[in-house]
């Protein structure tokens, strides 16, 4: 079999901080979500920006316009079709990222319409296990290594029923009910990705408005600036009470942080080790304050082991190390993280283990949550979205 790239992300290939050259992005969701639409705005909207723009397109569906109807096909056929689709997705962003080569002085965003982890919302935990186990791949790093960022857009079942139909893809056959349910199911396939946004239907007037979510959230995460629609920033907030019994599904991470020497005022510089089951990803973050202090932007670049290993070098010593569990889950159609401070725990955190929950969203800071969407199993003591008293920069200081 074939070797495939097994991080379809193209980390930095020089030293921490440059500038990362080509940006993977699958756009997945439900049946009726408005990919295709997506994938064309999308590919003139980054190509108007000065981007090389290339598309992948959605291998189950060039499958099936074989003559397969999948919800018919026996048991054996749909456990082989779905292996073949594994193979049919990893050989097409192979052979894309094969002719592409290197970078050529402009950025490169890669769109995919679906990334490789879909096909587990298709078949059973056991079954998705075995395909894996006969391809000979690994879920952590099809998951967690391949791409920069994961965009799931909500079924128009769900929010926007008089806009579902079947006439955008001629091999769809859910009933709504049924498109709610393949939605849930692939938002789940792809909790614990680090950068996963969920674009719902909600304050959407039609498929142009839902689109420039889509654009607005791809360029927040890129830090492309500009603005087509309300801009999705980070929130936190403290919690006091967690109901451990009834959390629901989620993905759990041991992660590291340190940070790096600035001889710049304005930039801090912190490198994350992110980890399960012996197997870790490497993200350096750059934070840059505006002159006037209003604000910042963000850059994160996927490293490998080795720049990880030599950033330790780096490493500011006025400041410890942070030392978090990470429980990432979905919940209705928000992304979370929970993040559990562990021992050793940062000089100014007094001995206290904080719970802060955290969101990538566009709800204004200092606003509510809308009903419904705040987890039942979390109680929630305050936001501390722009709180210095519980940034990991501060707490992580030692005392002078």
């Amino acid at each position: 079999m074939e070797q495939y790239p097994a991080n379809f992300a193209t980390p930095s290939t020089d030293t921490p901080g440059t500038s990362q050259l080509t940006f993977s992005n699958p756009v997945t969701g439900g049946p009726s979500a408005g990919k295709t639409t997506a994938m064309e705005i999308l590919e003139k909207f980054f190509k108007d920006h000065g981007c090389e723009v290339y598309l992948v397109p959605e291998a189950a569906t060039e499958l099936q316009k074989m003559g397969f109807s999948f919800p018919k096909l026996s048991a054996d056929r749909k456990y082989n079709f779905q292996k073949e689709l594994i193979n049919m997705i990893l050989y097409l962003e192979g052979a894309l990222l094969r002719v592409i080569g290197k970078p050529e002085g402009r950025d490169i965003i890669i769109i995919m319409d679906r990334g490789v982890m879909d096909p587990s919302a298709y078949s059973s935990p056991a079954e998705w296990s075995a395909i894996l186990k006969d391809l000979g791949l690994n879920e952590f790093e099809l998951k967690h290594t391949r791409y920069d960022h994961v965009v799931h857009m909500v079924t128009a079942a769900e929010g926007a029923p008089n806009a579902y139909t079947l006439e955008t893809n001629a091999v769809r056959v859910e009933t709504p009910e049924q498109a709610r349910d393949i939605d849930h199911k692939t938002r789940q396939a792809w909790i614990g990705h680090q950068y996963f946004d969920i674009v719902d239907n909600s304050g959407t007037a039609n498929i142009h408005d839902k689109v420039n979510k889509v654009i607005q959230v791809i360029c927040d995460r890129m830090g492309i600036p500009g603005q087509v629609a309300v801009p999705s920033n980070k929130r936190k907030w403290l919690i006091e009470k967690v109901d451990w019994k009834n959390f629901g599904v989620f993905e759990e991470f041991h992660t590291k942080h340190l940070y790096l020497v600035s001889h710049e005022p304005q930039v801090q510089e912190r490198i994350r080790r992110r980890s399960k089951a012996g197997q870790s990803t490497y993200t350096l973050t750059r934070r840059e304050y505006n002159k006037d202090c209003s604000g910042y932007s963000e850059k994160r670049t996927n490293c490998s082991e080795a720049e990880y290993n030599h950033s330790l070098k780096m490493k500011d010593r006025k400041r410890s190390s942070i030392y978090k569990r990470r429980r990432c889950f979905v919940y209705e159609t928000m992304s979370f993280n929970l993040d559990i401070y562990c021992t050793p725990l940062p000089p100014r955190a007094h001995g206290v283990p904080y719970l802060v929950l955290e969101a990538f969203t566009n709800i204004p800071k200092g606003t509510p949550l809308p009903a419904g969407s705040v987890p039942p199993f979390l109680r929630i003591a305050k936001e501390i979205t722009d709180n210095s008293e519980y940034s990991m920069f501060r707490l992580a200081e030692y005392s002078s």
